[in-house]
């Protein structure tokens, strides 16, 4: 964000010395209100998501910077394991399903990671004895 202050700032006094000094208060606060904004979403971004494998189910906990956490705690049978798949981008979403309801996992990860976690994911309830089901969704086929 200095960056773009100071950025602008050398941009206004270029404009100031140049005679166009009536832009120079505009360009000042399109600065600051962008700085503000960036600082103002910042925490928003910061968000993690854990996911334990157990012998008795799986849970999830998911949180966020001014959210509370949510705790949610899935039996091992009946659970899906559903993968949408962009043969052009890769893994786009990852979810496990109960009975409808499904709860979209590892949604921060780029596309190579998230099949890696997926497949982790996998090997993970394989190894707790889990009836796993899996659906698999390619996109724009």
């Amino acid at each position: 964000m200095a960056t773009v202050l100071l950025v602008t700032s050398a941009m206004a006094i270029g404009l100031v010395r140049s005679g166009l000094w009536p832009v120079a208060p505009f360009l000042i606060g399109t600065a600051l209100l962008l700085c503000f904004a960036l600082h103002a979403k910042r925490p928003e971004r910061h968000g993690h998501q854990h996911i334990r494998v157990d012998g008795n189910g799986v849970t999830i906990t998911t949180g966020r910077a001014r959210r509370p956490l949510v705790i949610r705690r899935l039996p091992l049978y009946g659970l899906t394991l559903e993968r949408d798949i962009d043969p052009d981008f890769g893994l786009r979403a990852v979810r496990l399903s109960l009975r409808g309801n499904a709860i979209e996992i590892a949604g921060e990860l780029a596309p190579c990671e998230r099949a890696a976690f997926a497949d982790s994911l996998e090997t993970a309830l394989a190894g707790a004895h889990c009836p796993l089901w899996q659906r698999n969704r390619v996109l724009n086929a």
